[in-house]
């Protein structure tokens, strides 16, 4: 595989968010094949979003914070961590924390890039966990500041419960990003 490597691309389409391209690559037979690819024109920075990880930290529990909001491609809604991109990718945590979901925290870790769906797309993100103390004022009473073309609406559950409450949200009809249902089930195997 060591011999595998990219000669080109060629842009096919491209609109507002994705572009279609071909890309052309030596295999390891040394032959040139031809692979489809969606990228998203929206990067910004190294990452193309931020995935916030925010932990609800109470003296007696542990919540996450999670979205659910309509996704066309799919035609359903779909239970996720909240996400954008912009500024550092600390700054784009912190910031769409306050303004998706109402909660204030801070910057417990980042984690190293992560690739969505390398099969068909370069689209890469950065999880951040944040954490939120609930004793804080700015935390009792969390106000949105959602952008007007944003449908999102903002819920908890408990981390002990997560991985059980998705699969019943499956069972009901939403779709569940697979990033969230991953860290769900390595929670609970934990």
């Amino acid at each position: 595989m060591e011999n595998c490597a990219r000669s080109s691309s060629e842009l096919v389409h491209s609109e507002k968010w994705i572009s279609l391209h071909k890309i052309y690559y030596k295999s390891h037979l040394n032959t040139t094949q031809i692979w489809e690819s969606v990228e998203r024109n929206t990067r910004h920075g190294e990452v193309d979003a931020v995935v916030i990880f925010a932990k609800l930290n109470y003296t007696d529990r542990t919540e996450v914070v999670l979205v659910k909001q309509y996704r066309p491609p799919l035609d359903k809604i779909c239970i996720e961590l909240p996400a954008d991109k912009g500024e550092t990718v600390e700054q784009a945590a912190l910031r769409e924390l306050q303004e998706e979901t109402g909660f204030v925290g801070v910057v417990e870790s980042v984690l190293p890039t992560m690739f969505s769906d390398p099969g068909i797309t370069s689209a890469n993100m950065k999880m951040v966990v944040c954490n939120v103390d609930m004793s804080k004022p700015e935390n009792q009473i969390p106000v949105c500041n959602q952008e007007d073309s944003e449908c999102i609406e903002t819920f908890t559950c408990s981390i002990k419960n997560l991985f059980n409450f998705l699969r019943d949200q499956e069972k009901n009809g939403f779709a569940v990003d697979s990033r969230l249902f991953a860290l769900a089930f390595g929670y609970q195997l934990k």
